[in-house]
């Protein structure tokens, strides 16, 4: 069964115990991110890889930090569900290290210069 439709069908069980506050923007991650990146893949052959991949796409898309950990939290809960439905046997979804990537990206759009070189000399030496 592909992801897209795994999840679609397993939503609710998947988002079960969270409050509705908590859980609203879970929904919109998954169509307008998950899907579109992962959702035609088999669930049993998502990989840890596949999803490093695709959350680095969403920071380098400059996606927000609250956004990237949304969206990789309703995909951790959409994978634990397929562990506990015995579809696999450990989910992939449980990233790290992205928040430092998030904030080495936030810090170059702060700082535009950064990439430019220093000054004339520098380029002479």
């Amino acid at each position: 069964m592909k992801l897209a439709d795994y999840g679609e069908t397993n939503m609710e069980l998947a988002l079960r115990g969270l409050e509705s506050k908590t859980r609203d923007p879970y929904p919109s991650g998954w169509r307008v991110r998950v899907v579109p990146a992962l959702g035609h893949l088999p669930v049993r052959m998502i990989t840890n890889g596949a999803i490093d991949r695709t959350v680095q796409n969403w920071i380098a898309d400059e996606h927000g930090r609250s956004t990237v950990k949304n969206t990789i939290a309703v995909l951790v809960r959409v994978m634990e569900q397929a562990v506990r439905d015995g579809i696999i046997k450990v989910s992939p979804a449980r990233v790290t290290g992205w928040q430092k990537l998030c904030m080495q990206a936030e810090d170059k759009l702060l700082a535009p210069r950064a990439p430019a070189l220093p000054s004339p000399i520098a380029v002479a030496r």
